[in-house]
């Protein structure tokens, strides 16, 4: 059927099962003398280690004090529930990858790479004639590079808002439950717009090389992109530009230790104020999840702040 589809002209020989998982490491540097000082020290203790097997970092304490400052973060094809602190924690979750895959479609993981063969030639080894006259256009190199950056921009929009999101889960109880819903909405719109502008993209790009459609229609798809579609690396930017307010709140957050100053539940203040009250200053927060499962006990509460 492939061989006799007009719209077709590849078909898929082989595909690379795995996931891609990055480690981003960045770090404040006041010169661009420290940039390269930085640089040259990840790359003299990253680059002799393997891609795949056992990965064995022995760090001297001289070298630990170089990457004190280093802020870690990881994005990917699968879910990485922890947060590295240091370059060790990286190399341990990376050991970890193989098992992680397990859980994907039945132990494949994602699709990785597709290895395409030409049908004419497919044709030609089956020694099939085709009956239909394929008109097939080339598309502009310049459009090919427009569509590549547009997976590449894709991609990055993805690896922020996902860093993003691995920044504040730590945090999450103590975030409002309207700021949560407004996170799994703009994840759920940003899915949404990939899935679409891949498939338009594809959609439109065989029909260009069928020649049912101008490469002109390609071209004010791709102009739309940055400003328009809520998966670009641009609407992400500009969606998390918006919601400075949780990124504050969660590097406030971060002076303090979960498990000795933040309290996720409580029955009354006044525990508080005479169980743990030592002179200190206390900031005292009724999370509306509180006010709907106990409205009258949060309600009565309130009568110690009048």
């Amino acid at each position: 059927d492939a061989l006799e589809n007009p719209n077709a002209t590849h078909v898929v020989t082989g595909i690379m099962w795995g996931a891609n998982v990055a480690a981003t490491f960045e770090q404040v540097a006041e010169n661009f003398e420290e940039v390269q000082k930085v640089e040259g020290s990840l790359s003299v203790v990253l680059k002799p280690l393997p891609i795949s097997g056992e990965a064995k970092l022995d760090l001297q304490n001289k070298d630990k004090s170089k990457f004190e400052k280093l802020q870690i973060s990881l994005s990917g094809d699968i879910f990485i529930d922890e947060c590295p602190q240091n370059i060790e924690d990286v190399m341990r979750v990376f050991k970890t990858v193989p098992s992680r895959i397990k859980t994907l479609n039945e132990g494949k993981g994602q699709q990785v790479i597709f290895v395409l063969y030409p049908l004419k030639r497919m044709a030609e080894i089956f020694k099939h004639e085709l009956q239909i006259n394929r008109l097939i256009r080339e598309v502009s190199h310049l459009v090919v590079v427009r569509i590549e950056d547009i997976f590449e921009d894709i991609s990055t929009g993805k690896r922020k808002f996902n860093d993003f999101l691995n920044e504040i889960k730590p945090w999450e109880h103590y975030i409002s439950r309207d700021w949560r819903d407004a996170l799994r909405q703009k994840q759920a719109e940003r899915i949404a717009a990939e899935v679409k502008t891949q498939r338009e993209l594809s959609t439109l790009l065989q029909k260009i090389r069928g020649g049912q459609a101008e490469e002109s229609e390609m071209e004010r798809l791709l102009d739309d992109f940055d400003r328009k579609n809520p998966c670009s690396s641009m609407s992400i930017e500009r969606f998390l530009r918006e919601k400075r307010n949780v990124t504050l709140k969660i590097c406030v957050l971060k002076d303090f230790q979960p498990e000795k100053h933040l309290l996720k539940e409580i029955t009354s203040i006044k525990y508080i104020l005479s169980g743990l009250y030592d002179k200190n200053v206390y900031l005292l927060h009724v999370s509306e999840e509180w006010e709907t499962k106990d409205g009258d006990n949060s309600f009565k509460q309130l009568r110690f702040f009048k």
